[in-house]
């Protein structure tokens, strides 16, 4: 259906209020891609969005409305994030514990290690990537897993990384598209997971959205966390019920 393809576009009225427009198919190939959460470019020309029923993402053109290109990311992509200049965005996936690198709207095979705009640069393993060991569970670095949102940081240096699986926020030096840290959110991963995140303006605190996986119930676990980005430290926290008058 249109509903399990397409992005949905709506227009602003006079009054402030949103009038739906159309459906935006996400593929030319029809099926139930089962788009997911999508980013804009800075100019609101192009648009990336995780397909995660077919394991791709869609970079969209609204310049002509057309597909730009889909191409392949990891297993069940979920979110993304674009940096500020378009020159590259950044796909979680899911069930691939990883996020793959692709070739922005404005980027080019110079700026994209000879790729063309919506074609995969590189992936980022965050669990299986020489800091864990499955077998004895030992940790010697960085990791995530189950990774969700992905926004890029204002100033383009960094991307961070939600995993629910690990309780972390794992951040990516985006010059060299390698995984540079670990912020644990709580001690105690399986019980308490990052949700939603935004950075700062001047790129110093991230703000992270916390739950505990009992979403039906309000618990104290339910909060936003401000961390500083340099010394990985939680500055503030603010409950959920606090915006309940």
């Amino acid at each position: 259906s249109d509903v399990c393809s397409s992005d949905l576009e709506f227009d602003r009225q006079s009054n402030g209020t949103l009038k739906f427009k159309q459906f935006i198919p996400m593929s030319n190939a029809g099926g139930q891609t089962q788009p997911h959460a999508h980013w804009m470019g800075h100019d609101g020309k192009s648009m990336v969005t995780p397909n995660s029923n077919t394991n791709d993402a869609t970079l969209y053109d609204f310049n002509t409305y057309t597909i730009k290109n889909q191409q392949p990311t990891g297993a069940l992509p979920i979110a993304s994030g674009m940096n500020a200049n378009s020159t590259k965005y950044y796909v979680s996936n899911y069930l691939g514990h990883s996020i793959s690198v692709m070739c922005g709207p404005a980027g080019t095979p110079l700026t994209c290690s000879g790729k063309n705009p919506g074609e995969k640069i590189k992936d980022i393993p965050l669990l299986l990537n020489g800091n864990y060991n499955p077998l004895t569970g030992k940790i010697t670095g960085p990791i995530g897993g189950f990774p969700i949102q992905t926004p890029v940081s204002p100033d383009g240096k960094f991307v961070i990384t939600g995993n629910t699986l690990t309780g972390t926020i794992t951040i990516i030096d985006t010059k060299t598209d390698e995984v540079v840290g670990t912020i644990p959110i709580s001690g105690r991963p399986g019980v308490v997971r990052p949700r939603g995140m935004a950075v700062s303006p001047d790129g110093t605190i991230i703000y992270v959205a916390v739950s505990d996986f009992q979403p039906q119930y309000e618990t104290t676990e339910d909060k936003i966390v401000a961390i500083d980005v340099r010394s990985e430290e939680h500055t503030s926290e603010l409950q959920s019920h606090s915006f309940i008058s």
